[in-house]
């Protein structure tokens, strides 16, 4: 919606990775499938989190508005589904939250931010408050960013979203 009027549709599965944008959605649930390492094989690994620390920044490069969003994830595993595992691999004192499981991890984190993104951009969408934020850090330039364009309402497809998360393991 925007000003009253349907501008499309987006499946919820589009638009996951949209709620990383708001620092303040914290509970989480993932699920990274076919996941082989030295640890898993062709394993589908259920992770969630209800813990989430982020800050978001709002600035200019060479005239571009520019969101940063700057996020630490705080994921469990909760359960790990493959047919065969090494029984001696399984054990209480062995951190099963291998570095691969983590990059995995944060790819797939910044894989669904990207394309939240990409579906509000495509329908130029503010459905994360870019605007409240420009406003209010980096009012001056925003604004004259803004008279730069032809339609001032069709600004969000130009901003610039740079990601960076980083996972830890409880």
């Amino acid at each position: 919606m925007q000003k009253s009027e349907l501008i499309g549709s987006a499946s919820v599965q589009e638009l996951e990775g949209v709620r990383y944008i708001n620092p303040q959605n914290t509970n989480f649930e993932l699920v990274i499938d076919n996941f082989t390492d030295d640890f898993y094989f062709d394993a589908t690994v259920y992770l969630s989190s209800d813990k989430k620390f982020q800050t978001n920044r709002y600035y200019f490069v060479d005239g571009v508005p520019t969101v940063q969003l700057n996020i630490i994830q705080y994921l469990k595993i909760d359960a790990i589904e493959q047919d065969h595992y090494n029984k001696s691999l399984f054990l209480a004192d062995v951190d099963n939250f291998t570095y691969a499981l983590e990059l995995a991890v944060k790819n797939h984190i910044i894989e669904k931010i990207n394309q939240g993104i990409s579906v509000l951009k495509t329908y130029n969408c503010d459905g994360v408050n870019v605007y409240d934020g420009f406003k209010k850090y980096a009012n001056k330039q925003f604004l004259n960013f803004l008279h730069s364009l032809e339609d001032p309402d069709k600004y969000f497809d130009k901003i610039n979203f740079v990601i960076d998360v980083k996972v830890e393991h409880e």
